[in-house]
């Protein structure tokens, strides 16, 4: 029975230590990839709204948002953004970084999803940033601009062909 009981307790001895080793892992890995995350968002942000590019824009964006309304609607899109004119102030992303499904969507691995604060010529923004990593880069999986400046502005344009929505 003793033997018994010493190889039970070194198994579970073992499992302990072990899944000590991989939280300590889990914690370091999360925090890089956090830091790394806040990065690229920082500079994706101010690359694509200083000045508004969508070229910039399609160089960090995944795959997927890319071919929502075809060729011509990214830059449509960023024209109608940059009537809120030219960047003044924006803060340091904040943000969360997360493995496994991010909700509601279809992305599966890291992922990340940050907001920043901005003052546009317009007046005031919050730009939403969701990215998903894809190897060992992140890309632009959603961006999106909340403001009270556009209900003073035209139509968005559509992303269901060439032509602006007129709804």
């Amino acid at each position: 029975m003793s033997k018994l009981s010493t190889a039970l307790g070194n198994i579970v001895a073992a499992l302990l230590v072990v899944g000590v080793l991989y939280g300590g892992y889990l914690i370091v890995r999360t925090k890089q990839l956090n830091e790394d995350a806040t990065e690229y968002a920082e500079k994706a942000i101010r690359a694509t709204v200083d000045p508004w590019n969508s070229t910039e824009f399609v160089k960090r964006a995944a795959p997927e948002i890319l071919r929502q309304g075809g060729d011509k609607f990214m830059p449509e899109l960023f024209a109608w953004y940059s009537a809120l004119g030219k960047l003044k102030a924006i803060e340091k992303p904040i943000g969360r970084v997360g493995t496994g499904a991010f909700p509601g969507t279809a992305i599966m691995g890291a992922w990340a999803d940050f907001s920043a604060r901005a003052e546009f010529e317009a007046g005031p923004a919050e730009i939403g940033l969701i990215l998903k990593r894809t190897g060992d880069t992140w890309q632009i999986a959603n961006f999106d601009i909340r403001t009270e400046a556009f209900a003073r502005m035209k139509q968005p344009p559509s992303r269901d062909g060439d032509q602006p929505s007129t709804k």
